[in-house]
């Protein structure tokens, strides 16, 4: 794949998109674009006015978050558990409010992850302009009036509860209900920055970027795109193999299975689902069991479901299609 780095790319409407790469493979067909836009859904627009200019490549796209206000709260204000620590809480405020001497305490004691957090900011390459509106966005998400209990008084409830609603929230969810591929930069530490940016040790980089649940979306598992299938009602083996025919098509390239070895038909992994208890069967279906939910719930959450999201779109799209074109011969 060739690097083309640039600032803007420009689409058929003639707009121009703010990007921090452009990678190229001949090979396959495919242009991957690092958007440097902080809003998912004009990412995901970005994404359909570049491919409008090339008909015959296959885009797709990767937007960078590097300001996660939820990882950051959980980073800070949070035990080993995921529980709210409220003395951190208590005394973070009391610092805060002693001034320069509270601030030098701050420094040495919560400093480390402040660094961290700010390292990641920095390095991310993004316009400052990106970071502050994702962070506006993250802010304004969050349900001010209740939080508040309806008065001005910043008291320790309304920190806890401000805090408990943002350490909940999914900042990768509107990415992933796009179909674009969200990047969380903010997971990094010192060592990826170095190793992504060697340019050297492929097979790490590799291992990392599926470490990130990133490279899945691009080359995603046969078997998990089609357990992710049928976990959101799309079941028969019809579907399920529309479903891998589109993401192909689509410049998502299919790779190994992650869950069931050694299969590639679709009616076998099917088989071997039911076998192991993942899914069941409902009539001309597989609907998924407890224990494929169990299963799914951990990828649901990551960059990677971001590939069955786009395909549920287009599979149902293509199946609705298909029952008016049926009814509309049966009319005729």
């Amino acid at each position: 794949m060739e690097l083309r780095e640039g600032q803007e790319i420009q689409g058929q409407s003639g707009l121009t998109h703010s990007v921090q790469a452009i990678g190229v493979d001949d090979k396959t067909d495919r242009v991957i674009v690092v958007s440097a836009e902080h809003n998912p859904r004009i990412a995901a627009l970005m994404r359909v006015d570049i491919q409008a200019t090339m008909p015959r490549a296959k885009v797709l796209l990767t937007r960078p978050i590097a300001v996660d206000l939820a990882h950051a709260a959980r980073t800070l204000f949070t035990t080993p558990t995921g529980d709210i620590d409220i003395q951190k809480v208590i005394e973070i405020g009391s610092l805060s409010a002693q001034g320069e001497k509270g601030g030098e305490a701050l420094s040495s004691r919560y400093g480390p992850q402040l660094e961290a957090i700010m390292s990641n900011i920095a390095r991310s390459g993004l316009p400052i302009r990106t970071h502050i509106l994702s962070a506006f966005d993250q802010i304004t998400e969050l349900d001010w009036q209740n939080i508040g209990g309806g008065g001005p008084a910043l008291s320790l409830q309304t920190a806890l509860n401000a805090l408990n609603r943002l350490t909940n929230i999914d900042n990768l969810a509107a990415d992933r209900s796009q179909g674009i591929c969200p990047f969380p930069t903010y997971e990094l530490d010192g060592d990826d920055w170095e190793l992504f940016l060697s340019g050297k040790r492929i097979d790490d980089v590799r291992a990392r970027l599926q470490g990130l649940d990133v490279y899945q979306y691009f080359y995603p598992p046969t078997d998990t795109v089609a357990l992710g299938l049928i976990d959101n009602g799309l079941g028969s083996e019809q579907l399920i193999t529309e479903g891998l025919k589109i993401a192909e098509q689509e410049g998502h390239i299919l790779t190994d299975n992650e869950l069931v070895s050694g299969l590639t038909d679709v009616a076998n992994i099917i088989g071997s689902f039911r076998d192991r208890g993942i899914v069941a069967d409902v009539e001309y279906s597989a609907e998924i069991t407890e224990r494929g939910k169990a299963i799914r719930l951990g990828m649901k959450l990551r960059p990677k479901e971001a590939l069955i999201a786009r395909l549920v779109s287009k599979v149902s799209l293509s199946a609705s299609l298909a029952d008016i074109l049926k009814m509309v011969g049966g009319g005729s």
